[in-house]
């Protein structure tokens, strides 16, 4: 199944949609076991559709696969008044209840992973292990400022996340730029650019303060050669949690599951079977 984008592109769509709060959701739902939350990142394009294109089935082996478009991304609503931190944190929150999970494993990429920390921090009961993906928490990631969006832009943006340059494929880049410039992507990147720091601090600090005290079953996972969230960064807050574990993959960027798509979902189902 795919969906006509606004240029007459199709983009996958193996999902469907359940109202969250009123907000209708974009979900995509594989296997039958324990769920697992997947949490995408905050880069243009980003839905659960493409940056879990090769992730989803082989994890859906071991788990019950959940990856959702949070607000403001893919095909979910895009309220403007609901993009902020807070806002997102909380539809993220409830979504896991409107599916009626009341034990996740959750995984994060990049912002996603600040998300998980801060459904970590807020119910701690939720979570069962916790992975989190390129991500040294919700301050140190810098405000993104919208994209105008092209094929070179974007192109440009894509090679910024990977250490193998490789990964990104003319397919990969177009399906991200379909979904930038359809749905109301590209409008919705504009209101987050224009929401004022101060109204998420407070948040992002509360967040990043309390995950010291999580000691719940925690990975990172980094690539060494991230250069939008360097390793050091991950490190800092890696050493402030005693119990746990980190998984470095070497010659990776930021979207290490495009990169090394089947050595990621093999340190991940291993971490999620411990």
């Amino acid at each position: 199944m795919s969906a006509i984008a606004g240029n007459g592109q199709t983009i996958p769509q193996t999902g469907k949609f359940v109202s969250v709060e009123g907000f209708r959701t974009y979900y995509i739902e594989k296997g039958t076991r324990a769920p697992l939350v997947l949490l995408h990142g905050s880069a243009p394009g980003s839905c659960s559709e493409i940056s879990w294109r090769d992730t989803i089935l082989p994890l859906s082996q071991s788990s019950r696969v959940l990856a959702f478009d949070q607000l403001g991304y893919g095909y979910s609503d895009k309220p403007d008044d609901k993009m902020d931190f807070d806002s997102r944190l909380k539809h993220i929150l409830a979504f896991i209840e409107s599916m009626g999970l009341k034990k996740i494993d959750l995984l994060g990429l990049s912002a996603g992973g600040s998300f998980a920390m801060g459904v970590a921090v807020r119910r701690p009961e939720l979570v069962d292990h916790l992975a989190i993906v390129s991500s040294a928490g919700p301050t140190a990631a810098a405000r993104r400022p919208a994209m105008e969006p092209t094929r070179e832009t974007m192109r440009e943006m894509c090679l910024k996340h990977v250490h193998q340059k490789k990964a990104i494929t003319d397919e990969l880049l177009g399906l991200l730029l379909q979904m930038h410039t359809s749905f109301g992507n590209n409008e919705a990147s504009h209101v987050r650019a224009n929401i004022p720091p101060e109204q998420e601090k407070h948040v992002r600090e509360e967040i990043l303060a309390n995950m010291s005290d999580w000691n719940g079953n925690t990975l990172f996972i980094a690539g060494a050669q991230d250069e939008a969230i360097p390793l050091t960064k991950v490190l800092e807050l890696f050493k402030r949690m005693p119990a746990a574990q980190m998984h470095i993959f070497n010659d990776c960027g930021h979207w290490l599951q495009f990169e090394r798509p089947d050595t990621f979902t093999t340190v991940t189902q291993n971490f999620l079977t411990t």
